[in-house]
């Protein structure tokens, strides 16, 4: 259904003369990923505002979305997908808050780990990406400096004495990222061979 709408939309761009219909598979993908990605944090801020969570839930996002953004991972095949797979995260780490957060150690310790992984991997290519080397190592490298500020903001939180609370949801969007991105690692074999052939396929 969002491709369907992505494709109408991009279909009045062209016969409005807005862009240039020999790259129309490639306006149409980006369409749809920013309506997916819209559609998917406004019902994920919806879920966590019913649930009590709309502040740990920005946190928890902001951590996870500025990682993301560089580090490609793990996608699910269908939009549905990614919503279950993003509610299903999101509750989990919502109903084990009150267990983990008591020992703090722990997930300071994942998100610390999850971190080092992170600097250390960079960053996954995948068909939704597509990057070349020079864009892979490019973003790579937008990851480490990431990583690197996240560090610094963890020491200050601590040192000033943020609510532990806080610190838990920023950790748990780190370690999310981790997760999905060593799933990408293990699918793909070694961060992008197999996905240069399904993009591929996808625009053409």
């Amino acid at each position: 259904m969002i491709e369907k709408f992505s494709s109408n939309i991009i279909d009045l761009m062209i016969i409005h003369h807005l862009i240039n219909c020999d790259e129309r598979s490639l306006y149409v993908y980006h369409f749809q990923v920013m309506t997916e990605f819209v559609l998917g944090h406004a019902l994920l801020m919806i879920f966590s505002f019913v649930t009590g969570h709309f502040a740990d839930m920005i946190i928890l996002l902001l951590s996870f979305d500025m990682l993301r953004q560089s580090t490609g991972g793990f996608h699910c095949k269908t939009n549905i997908g990614c919503v279950i797979t993003s509610f299903s995260a999101c509750s989990l780490i919502f109903l084990i808050q009150n267990y983990i957060s008591s020992i703090g150690i722990l997930y300071q310790t994942g998100g610390l780990l999850s971190m080092i992984f992170i600097f250390c991997a960079g960053a996954v290519n995948h068909p939704d990406l597509h990057w070349s080397e020079d864009e892979l190592n490019a973003a790579k490298k937008r990851t480490r400096k990431t990583v690197l500020l996240f560090i610094i903001l963890q020491i200050v939180a601590v040192y000033v004495g943020l609510n532990e609370r806080y610190i838990y949801y920023f950790d748990a969007g780190i370690i999310l990222c981790a997760v999905f991105l060593v799933l990408a690692f293990l699918i793909s074999g070694k961060g992008g061979s197999k996905y240069e052939d399904g993009y591929a396929e996808k625009v053409s």
